[in-house]
């Protein structure tokens, strides 16, 4: 949730974000609706694809990211 806010904030003042998969992370959350928790790797994948849309370059790993 952090790096997601931060990214969109980044882009709004004109920075270019780049998202090291492997250094990010997350929790189960609590469902909206009551139901199970919503799985940390869901979460995970569907955050990185909304910001890798618009809002940053999302790289795997460190070595990934060219100079």
């Amino acid at each position: 949730m952090y790096v997601s806010a931060t990214t969109r904030a980044a882009l709004d003042l004109g920075y270019r974000n780049t998202l090291v998969v492997s250094a990010i992370a997350t929790r189960d959350l609590p469902s909206a609706t009551g139901e199970s928790d919503v799985p940390a790797e869901i979460i995970h994948q569907t955050t990185l694809a909304a910001l890798a849309d618009r809002f940053a370059i999302v790289a795997k790993s460190p070595d990934d990211i060219s100079d």
